[in-house]
């Protein structure tokens, strides 16, 4: 009678394990504008921070409008997603740490789309390193030091393509002798292709960083000027944001 009772028992515990891994776990979930957006973490994660899924629901009629998987993502942030208008719209969009490398904290932006009523993912957002909002002109920032050259950015959505664009491009690298940075600034059309191109030398500080007193170098750190490369909003990116 024992050994039947000892048998049930360690039958019901091995199926008990058994059952509690295949369900899946909620980590996150958050309510805005009647969807309920709900982070899970799969059954056969073998990692944390690897693979999850985000299902999202129309609070009004329970149905589940759309479910988006993440298989590469670093989870370097404090929630799993954040919902943000990054093109300007007045719609939320959602954005999902991507990855950390050299230089740059990226994040993946899911877009919402009116005509199918779901998001859409941007492929162009996911290449902007420290991405930063710049409300008061509605466009994206975008900047990176690494390999001792330094990239700034500034982008744009657009409605014709269903993506971001790039409007200007600024960006300083050594010469052969590290003495001096040759500094390359680039205009781009509505269509995102390259229309003006100006390019300078200037006397470097150290080997990655510019002397922006050289005269030439004055108007990119302008006040309110385009660049405006000293003040703050190319510091408030999504990923200092995010905590």
């Amino acid at each position: 009678m024992k050994k039947v009772s000892i048998l049930l028992l360690l039958f019901v515990l091995i199926f008990s394990g058994c059952k509690q891994t295949n369900s899946n776990e909620d980590i996150f979930s958050i309510t805005q504008n009647s969807l309920t957006y709900k982070v899970i973490s799969s059954p056969e994660d073998s990692d944390f921070n690897v693979k999850k899924t985000l299902i999202i629901t129309n609070n009004k009629s329970k149905k589940e409008i759309q479910k988006i998987h993440f298989t590469d993502n670093e989870w370097f942030t404090e929630k799993p997603l954040y919902l943000v208008d990054i093109t300007f719209d007045g719609n939320l969009d959602i954005i999902v740490p991507y990855q950390r490398a050299a230089g740059g904290a990226y994040f993946q932006g899911y877009i919402w789309d009116d005509e199918v009523c779901q998001y859409i993912c941007s492929d162009y957002f996911q290449e902007l390193p420290n991405v930063a909002l710049d409300e008061h002109n509605k466009t994206l920032l975008s900047h990176k030091t690494a390999d001792k050259i330094t990239t700034y950015g500034i982008h744009k959505y657009s409605e014709s393509k269903k993506d971001f664009i790039i409007t200007h491009s600024l960006y300083w690298e050594p010469q052969d002798d590290e003495n001096y940075m040759i500094v390359t600034e680039n205009k781009y059309n509505d269509k995102g292709e390259q229309e003006k191109v100006k390019k300078f030398t200037v006397s470097a500080s150290d080997t990655i960083s510019i002397d922006k007193t050289n005269p030439q170098m004055l108007e990119y750190y302008e006040k309110n000027s385009l660049w405006d490369l000293d003040s703050n909003k190319w510091e408030e990116t999504l990923y200092n944001s995010s905590y």
